[in-house]
């Protein structure tokens, strides 16, 4: 095993989240009765989730406190439903990466996620994680790009040289400005090649 940790972002790099701004523009308009525009959801709905993916709310917090402040139409239970089901699933090859990855580095999750989506996550590992390590912000209480969640996987593993991947650039930024090697990828292909690109892996 190297002295390398390999930090994968999960949404976006490894796995689909099916949370995207068209896939909430659908969930909430169909919820709401089409009332929710887009920058009312925004404002409305991104504190809350915020607090949602730091372990601030439970699930049945945060759905009983969506369905209430944006007047939807779903009941609480009906929302989570739906809401776990934007957790689609890991993209194909993701998994194979990781292991392959994890043969010779130590490999470990950062990712903004929450109850709700994590269970799932573990779900569709089906028994068999290839990761060494994972630290969702739902458990930290850290999210991305704040600092919290890099800094902890560096105590984790003090001395270490750090590779990050990410899909957003400001959390790239945030990997880069505490010298991590780190890369904006999408997607298990462009993972794969940043991979291959970085000298020592």
């Amino acid at each position: 095993m190297s002295g390398t940790v390999v930090v994968f972002d999960l949404g976006g790099v490894l796995y689909d989240f099916a949370v995207d701004e068209d896939a909430h523009a659908r969930l909430f308009a169909t919820a709401s009765g089409g009332v929710i525009d887009r920058t009312k959801r925004r404002l409305r709905f991104r504190p809350l989730f915020v607090r949602f993916e730091t372990g601030g709310l439970s699930p049945s917090e945060f759905a009983g406190t969506v369905v209430r402040d944006l007047d939807l139409v779903l009941d609480p239970t009906a929302f989570l439903a739906a809401f776990r089901a934007m957790a689609a699933g890991w993209y194909p090859g993701a998994l194979a990466l990781v292991r392959e990855t994890a043969a010779r580095h130590t490999v470990v999750s950062l990712s903004n996620t929450n109850a709700v989506h994590w269970d799932k996550i573990l779900g569709d590992l089906d028994g068999a994680d290839p990761f060494h390590a994972h630290f969702p912000s739902h458990l930290s209480g850290h999210h991305k790009p704040d600092q919290g969640g890099f800094l902890t996987i560096a105590q984790a593993y003090p001395g270490r040289n750090l590779v990050f991947l990410d899909d957003r650039t400001e959390n790239v930024a945030t990997a880069s400005d505490l010298g991590w090697t780190a890369r904006t990828v999408r997607g298990v292909d462009q993972a794969r090649l940043a991979l291959r690109g970085i000298d020592g892996l």
